[in-house]
């Protein structure tokens, strides 16, 4: 059924018009080579006539009137023809469809803009952070990122502050990092030390309170 069908009768007439003599046929002679009725070959050269690529030179002989030598020829170009104006169909769907979605997209994201966000909580939620010290900086178009490796990152701005987030609700951990474990403990001490001589200094208050309270007048050279 494939090969008698008439696209490939099409073809197979085609091809015995490209090597008659002259490029003309004879339509019985045609239909005896390709064992079709003849009929079936009125139906293929009505169309080709219509295209104006055969003409009848007299009756039953049929002549070759296309612009190319080969019939065959003539026919590929026309399949590729028919083949591009099917591609450009689809592809002009396609660019409809791109631009539709293109919009959709453009307009989702002015819609849930204000939802464009993420809290510290969700970061630090995300198990290759557990136990790190986050700092997050905002990129700005004109922050450049000059060196990163895995304990450091250099950053640089020519036109505009380059603005940076702490990103751990432990402040502790930033402190052991920005200063060194004796700074640390001297701190810790100092700080101790200052509680004791604000309760050492409040002690004594009470004891001169106490005193006036009492009558004695003191001597400007005690302590």
């Amino acid at each position: 059924r494939f090969d008698t069908s008439l696209g490939q009768l099409t073809k197979k007439f085609l091809k015995l018009l490209a090597e008659a003599y002259d490029g003309v046929i004879n339509l019985n002679t045609a239909s005896s080579l390709l064992s079709v009725p003849k009929r079936r070959l009125y139906d293929i050269t009505n169309v080709l006539e219509g295209a104006g690529l055969i003409q009848k030179t007299s009756r039953n002989n049929i002549q070759w009137m296309g612009r190319v030598s080969s019939p065959c020829a003539s026919l590929k170009k026309y399949e590729l023809e028919r083949e591009i104006d099917i591609l450009e169909a689809k592809e002009n769907k396609l660019d409809e469809l791109i631009y539709h979605m293109k919009c959709e997209i453009n307009s989702a994201k002015e819609r849930d803009k204000k939802y464009h966000y993420i809290t510290t909580d969700d970061i630090q939620s995300i198990e290759e952070f557990t136990n790190s010290l986050l700092i997050g900086v905002n990129m700005a178009p004109s922050v450049q990122v000059l060196e990163s490796t895995e304990r450091s990152i250099v950053v640089s701005s020519q036109s505009t502050e380059i603005e940076t987030h702490y990103m751990c609700n432990d402040m502790s951990a930033l402190v052991n990092l920005m200063l060194p474990n004796e700074i640390v403990h001297d701190s810790i001490k100092a700080n101790t030390r200052t509680k004791a001589d604000i309760f050492a200094n409040r002690d004594k208050s009470k004891s001169i309170d106490s005193e006036l309270s009492s009558g004695r007048t003191l001597n400007p050279c005690e302590d």
